[in-house]
């Protein structure tokens, strides 16, 4: 009997096990070798310990970002703004497609921990696209180059303690006085947001329904914001937040898009 093994069944989808996809190359391949590498050296040997913890450590975040990898997470993938940046595998931006994206998540999810995936990005990945999409040039550059290199965190604040996540019927309030929202309100379930420094957040400008809803880029460290910790079975390195606003000025050059068309953008994250 031969003491040879073959590879572990179902460890691979059938298109790595049993034969090539018809919609990869060569590039999809060296994509998947080099994750699969990163995740294994870099992620797996610690992923019980931060999900244990309750968070990712600052340094591993940043790591990641300088693999290439904060910039592989997000759609659309922000080309301009990469400056000359290395995506993993080689690949040129102009060469990415969706299923660079597909090879991509699939390899990080191999560490088994849905709650250290969620940390290492997910903040970004909803709450960078309304900005990719929306944001003014000036908001692009400030914020989008901070992202990619690790060096800031964003996170999507639409969930409501009252309203869950229908976002046409979100309650926080932002009112114009001058050139400052005043913003007032609560968000729950915020995946990222207790290390985030900003929220991408969607808040109400107008009037009830869809068409008066307003997106703000919030720094999370002003005055009156508050940050609450909450913890949820399987997912602790998440980073799941409620957060309070409490009479918060954000600068009106921090609306993002057209006041009262904030709808179609917060849509857009997902």
């Amino acid at each position: 009997m031969s003491s040879s093994q073959g590879p572990a069944p179902f460890a691979d989808p059938l298109w790595y096990s049993r034969g090539q996809s018809i919609y990869y190359n060569d590039s999809h391949l060296r994509l998947r070798d080099e994750v699969r590498h990163y995740v294994q050296t870099h992620i797996l040997p610690d992923c019980h310990q931060w999900e244990e913890d309750g968070s990712i450590p600052a340094e591993a975040i940043k790591k990641f970002a300088e693999a290439g990898f904060m910039a592989a997470s997000l759609f659309p993938m922000p080309v301009e703004h990469l400056r000359g940046a290395r995506l993993p595998g080689g690949i040129k931006p102009s060469e990415w497609n969706e299923f660079h994206d597909l090879v991509f998540m699939d390899e990080i999810a191999r560490c088994g921990y849905l709650g250290v995936v969620f940390g290492l990005a997910c903040g970004n990945i909803i709450g960078a696209p309304p900005i990719i999409r929306f944001g003014t040039d000036a908001q692009k550059k400030k914020y989008l180059p901070g992202i990619l290199q690790g060096d800031i965190r964003f996170c999507l604040a639409v969930t409501e303690p009252d309203a869950g996540s229908d976002v046409a019927g979100l309650t926080t309030a932002a009112v114009l006085k001058g050139d400052k929202y005043i913003v007032n309100g609560a968000k729950k379930w915020i995946t990222n947001a207790v290390w985030a420094d900003y929220c991408t957040a969607a808040v109400r400008t107008g009037g009830p329904g869809q068409s008066g809803i307003s997106v703000l880029i919030i720094p999370l460290n002003l005055p009156g914001v508050t940050r609450r910790r909450l913890y949820n079975s399987g997912v602790s390195a998440s980073g799941s937040t409620f957060i309070e606003f409490d009479d918060v000025e954000v600068p009106v050059e921090n609306l993002l898009g057209q006041e009262n068309q904030g709808f179609r953008v917060i849509m857009s994250s997902g």
